[in-house]
């Protein structure tokens, strides 16, 4: 779409850009639960961490989930944390990429596992 500089844009999209600003107030009410292991979840019975690794052409990141089980084998996952990158200015191929990302996933294994103990 070509407008000029001081030609106002249609209605359809000020409506859409109006209510996708009215939806960014209520990002102060969004909250994200911060905690490991939730109050009343009782005796844990196991432990998992969970690493994904993916990569495309822009980057490649990780995220790490923590899994328990309690004891009446109910489940509770939380986010513990995640790594992204950029891609290298140096072409380098995609499985490259995805090698880079699961090596990041393996080092990110390795230190939640040092900190365990």
């Amino acid at each position: 779409m070509r407008l000029g500089w001081d030609e106002g844009i249609p209605e359809v999209l000020a409506q859409k850009w109006h209510n996708w600003l009215m939806d960014l107030n209520q990002l102060s009410d969004y909250e994200v639960q911060r905690c490991i292991k939730p109050r009343g979840f009782g005796k844990v019975a196991s432990a998992q961490l969970h690493h994904f690794a993916d990569t495309c052409e822009a980057g490649y990141g990780t995220v790490t989930y923590l899994l328990l089980e309690n004891t009446k084998h109910q489940i509770y996952c939380s986010f513990l944390m995640d790594k992204a990158r950029v891609a290298p200015l140096k072409s380098v191929t995609i499985p490259r990429m995805e090698l880079t990302a699961a090596t990041v996933a393996g080092h990110v294994d390795k230190m939640m596992l040092d900190k365990k103990n």
